[in-house]
């Protein structure tokens, strides 16, 4: 048995339930803690498609860096972000975790996005990103689902 526990935060938490859980497991397989924290955890960030605007994926990265250290200090290993999908229509829900509908940009702050979780592992402070939205999934026109997939590689 294997398993994942959603947007529980801080250590005692996060180390009680793990405690708990192995105790009773009879594989002894770790749970992973994640949570939706594309805006940041005890700092809090401008929404994706506000940090969009300012092209800078160096800020973004450090930006997610903190966030990591935070997620990580909280008993958090894996962050559901960054949001990868295109936007093309402002009244899909998800338009304010995209950075913007420019394939280039969002590809740039993909990455950014997932060096900064990801750029502490080793010094036990960085988490695991996982993507979220892919693919197609933010193709909504005129409230219709259309077939676009656009893949970017970083």
């Amino acid at each position: 048995m294997a398993g994942s526990v959603l947007n529980v935060v801080g250590a005692k938490k996060t180390h009680r339930l793990q405690e708990e859980y192995l105790k009773h497991s009879p594989h002894k397989i770790p749970l992973l803690f994640m949570s939706d924290i594309i805006y940041g955890l005890k700092t809090v960030y401008p929404i994706p498609l506000g940090m969009g605007a300012t092209w800078d994926p160096s800020l973004i990265e450090k930006a997610y860096q903190n966030t990591a250290a935070e997620a990580y200090a909280s008993g958090n290993q894996v962050s559901f972000a960054p949001m990868v999908d295109l936007v093309h229509d402002a009244r899909w829900g998800r338009v304010l975790e995209s950075t913007g509908e420019d394939p280039y940009l969002n590809s740039l702050f993909a990455a950014s996005m997932v060096k900064g979780f990801q750029k502490d592992l080793g010094k036990n402070r960085g988490i695991a990103s996982c993507i979220k939205h892919f693919a197609a999934y933010g193709a909504v026109e005129s409230g219709r689902i259309t077939v676009l997939i656009c893949l970017n590689v970083v």
